[in-house]
């Protein structure tokens, strides 16, 4: 097989359009993929005819957009004549997008390649489509989300996080805690990424925080390892979320569950409850007489009966 029937053969099978214009612009070379791609006929793009030629079989169709056509393709021929590289995608009236790459060659003219790239562009959109949902999600979650690396600066923030330290994410990124955070508190968050770098697992806890504008909190938080696709340790997860108003709740629960206990315990009235199997589950002084306060027995109540505590007679009544 010669040289001539090789680059032939090549040209026939290769998944690209490829074109060759020598130095007066005139078409050596074109397989083809060129008009699979570019739906040419046969008679409208042949050997030996001007790039012109396939200018105007675009333009007239549509393919460069709306406009005057002859402009289209005196813009179109005056850039050519530059031979200069170029690189770039067209989107063709039925959808489909094309990557266009042209290169010069020594002895004049270029050789350019047409490349469907259309699905790439599909799965490009659709992943910029679904991480801008997911970014929309976690920059609106009421939850401090951010990803250090390994030295403790910042590669990834939510808006939350960037608000609640009144910088902006792109500020954020490349910072440390040392930066956004008072030293009492960045030594607290340095101490714990530390940790989940040594021990390599989760660390959760709970600490007390403290505004800018002095108003104290209390958080929980979740740091974790994160990992590149190679497996190795690449920096420490962070989630956190307030905790400020349970923990209040929770306080003034246990302030009125106490009021309350103190209440029934001291009543001048007997009280008592007993569980569905005629166990006591709860007497307070009067009802026991005075006698030592059973709550320092935990459990105590939950095998003690009336039969027990009182009389045959009397505890029938009750």
């Amino acid at each position: 097989m010669n040289k001539s029937n090789i680059l032939d053969a090549i040209l026939a099978n290769i998944s690209d359009g490829i074109t060759l214009f020598d130095s007066d612009l005139k078409l050596l070379a074109v397989n083809a993929r060129v008009h699979t791609l570019m739906e040419f006929s046969p008679d409208q793009v042949q050997i030996g005819d001007s790039i012109e030629v396939f200018f105007r079989v675009n333009a007239k169709r549509g393919e460069y957009g709306p406009g005057d056509p002859e402009e289209q393709i005196r813009e179109r021929m005056e850039i050519a004549r530059r031979f200069e590289p170029h690189d770039f995608e067209r989107t063709r009236p039925d959808g489909t997008v094309i990557r266009i790459r042209g290169t010069p060659v020594p002895e004049g003219g270029f050789v350019t390649t047409y490349t469907d790239v259309t699905e790439r562009k599909r799965a490009e959109t659709a992943l910029r489509d679904s991480e801008g949902r997911l970014r929309t999600i976690i920059d609106n979650y009421p939850w401090l989300l951010t990803l250090k690396d390994l030295e403790g600066r910042y590669l990834f923030v939510n808006e939350y996080f960037a608000r609640s330290r009144n910088v902006s994410v792109e500020q954020a990124i490349g910072m440390s805690a040392a930066e956004l955070e008072t030293p009492e508190q960045a030594a607290i968050v340095d101490a714990h990424d530390r940790e989940v770098i040594e021990k390599a697992e989760i660390v959760t806890y709970e600490r007390n925080t403290i505004a800018q504008d002095g108003t104290r909190g209390m958080r929980s938080v979740m740091k974790f390892p994160a990992y590149d696709a190679d497996g190795n340790m690449m920096g420490v997860g962070t989630i956190s979320f307030d905790i400020t108003e349970r923990k209040r709740a929770e306080a003034a629960l246990r302030e009125s569950e106490e009021r309350l206990g103190s209440m029934f315990e001291n009543s001048p009235t007997a009280i008592m409850m007993k569980n569905l199997d005629g166990r006591y589950a709860y007497m307070n002084r009067h009802f026991r007489g005075g006698s030592v306060s059973l709550n320092r027995f935990p459990g105590f109540y939950k095998w003690i009966s009336t039969s027990v505590m009182l009389q045959p007679g009397l505890a029938a009544t009750l």
